[in-house]
């Protein structure tokens, strides 16, 4: 049996994980490894903030939420895919906003409970967490 987890390691050299683990008893090996850079290249970066502001000034007179996924500047941050999320999930942070089509779409899930439908600001906070969770944010 595999299983991953992310901890944090204490000044004492002790590991504190993020959430129990579901192992057998008796004796078990472990492995650890220093999780990546969470932060996309600056090249990335500079893209999507300038998709960002396209897309902000593009679809500012807009109120379908499906017009807006749709304009093109939506679309490329979209097309950018994994290495979009902890952008998006830094912009959902800053500036809560209509980013969930893109998390969903890139990420194919959707951590929002039902009662948060179009509450923004739960929304948001349901896919901060989400990306705690997976270690995509701290």
């Amino acid at each position: 049996m595999q299983v991953s987890a992310q901890g944090t390691v204490k000044p004492d050299g002790i590991l504190e994980l993020d959430n129990p683990l579901p192992l057998p008893g008796g004796r078990v090996l472990v492995t650890v490894h220093p999780l990546p850079d969470l932060a996309p290249p600056p090249d990335d970066q500079k893209r999507f903030r300038e998709l960002v502001r396209r897309w902000k000034e593009g679809a500012a007179h807009l109120s379908s939420t499906a017009r807006m996924a749709k304009h093109p500047a939506y679309r490329e941050i979209v097309q950018m895919g994994p290495a979009a999320v902890p952008l998006l999930l830094a912009e959902l942070k800053r500036d809560p906003d209509f980013w969930f089509a893109a998390l969903r779409e890139i990420t194919k899930e959707n951590p929002v409970p039902a009662r948060s439908a179009g509450k923004v600001k739960e929304m948001a906070r349901a896919w901060m967490e989400w990306g705690r969770e997976r270690g995509t944010i701290r």
